[in-house]
């Protein structure tokens, strides 16, 4: 039986209809070059996100995602490992209530993250060459700022991010100081410390300035012994047995091969 041109179109419909669709937020397809993406990387990312909507798989290996692409595995393997390099991307452990264990997955948060930083760039540019909402965009220029070391540390910042920091950062910035009640030297020595881990975000560096200010570390000196106690303490971290209830710690081997870091150990340096 012959089937008309109609029919095959009426079935391609209706597997389009049946067929999963995969999400791709469109700032990431406009503005992957300026997180230093090339189209190569850019695919991977897309079978990688192909991969956790449709099959649910958080982890797929290289093999899995060189089945639909021109690269071989190895190629893939060399993408992700770059992509990790790069901090767009990220092996994080992740409890399977299914299984009742820890297992890898890889995270998109630090792509996110960095999408949201060049967002809010280019926010801050359209706003200065169209010259709309003045008030907002200005009142997070260092020059309008009330205080001289407001006005530094801003200077500071941008100099060690190399731009002109978006209204959002000027507005945790501003926040840091004014509201929270951060000294100017305390921001800068969490900035320092972000600067030499490579970890240049706002969000590491709010990280740093709450665990101080939770464990009422107020000055440079004060941050130096706390580091220095937290060092000391890292090889004596007592085990405890989760109750009733609690899911069990990331042990090394099976998901963790590691083992599950005390939350800050990676905020100081030894």
């Amino acid at each position: 039986m012959r089937h008309s041109k109609k029919d095959f179109t009426a079935a391609f419909a209706m597997e389009m209809v049946i067929c999963a669709s995969v999400g791709l937020p469109e700032l990431l397809l406009r503005l992957y070059p300026q997180l230093g993406l090339n189209e190569i990387e850019m695919m991977v990312l897309i079978q990688l996100i192909r991969w956790i909507q449709v099959n649910g798989d958080a982890f797929p290996g290289p093999d899995k995602l060189q089945e639909n692409m021109t690269l071989d595995s190895e190629a893939v393997k060399n993408t992700l490992a770059g992509l990790m390099e790069k901090r767009l991307l990220a092996i994080v452990p992740r409890y399977n209530d299914k299984k009742s264990d820890w297992e890898n997955s890889y995270s998109l948060e630090p792509l996110f993250e960095k999408l949201a930083e060049v967002w809010a760039c280019e926010k801050a540019k359209q706003f200065q060459s169209r010259q709309e909402f003045p008030d907002k965009v200005q009142s997070f220029q260092p020059g309008n700022h009330g205080t001289e070391e407001l006005r530094n540390l801003y200077k500071t910042f941008e100099k060690e991010f190399g731009r002109l920091l978006s209204p959002m950062e000027g507005a945790k910035l501003d926040e840091w100081y004014r509201v929270e009640g951060f000294s100017k030297e305390l921001i800068a020595e969490a900035l320092k410390r972000a600067v030499l881990r490579g970890i240049l975000n706002f969000k590491y560096i709010d990280s740093i300035l709450r665990d101080w200010n939770k464990n009422n570390v107020r000055t440079v000196k004060e941050a130096m012994l706390y580091e220095e106690r937290f060092i000391q303490r890292r090889g004596r971290r007592p085990l405890t047995n989760g109750g009733a209830g609690e899911k069990p710690e990331p042990s090394p081997g099976k998901g963790n091969p590691r083992g599950k870091k005390d939350k800050y150990e990676d905020v100081y340096l030894s």
